[in-house]
């Protein structure tokens, strides 16, 4: 819905596992990601975009479901663990190797 209300479409770059699209907002580009990976292998896709583009972890927001809250609800948190979210657990993991330490965890 983000890309689409800024123009942008998604592309299939395999080399990140994933489809991109690119939008500015309030100048400042955004990359987004939809990792093609199986949900609870997404820190594979995660990792190689940020690994190609050096962004650092602080710098990455990750949006996935969440079951406990109602349909149309959002819940901001920094910090924190994966909550049993498998896609979460596995990002955290690939994060991690690359930090040597997760601002998430």
């Amino acid at each position: 819905m983000l890309a689409r209300q800024h123009g942008a479409e998604f592309r299939d770059y395999r080399k990140f596992s994933g489809e991109i699209a690119r939008v500015t907002i309030s100048g400042r580009e955004l990359i987004l990601l939809k990792p093609t990976t199986y949900m609870n292998r997404s820190g594979l896709s995660v990792r190689q975009l940020s690994d190609f583009y050096k962004i650092a972890p602080d710098d990455i927001l990750v949006v996935y479901d969440e079951l406990d809250l109602p349909v149309g609800s959002i819940r901001l948190k920094q910090g924190g663990g994966h909550g049993g979210h498998n896609g979460m657990r596995d990002i955290i993991a690939h994060i991690a190797r690359v930090s040597g330490a997760c601002a998430w965890e």
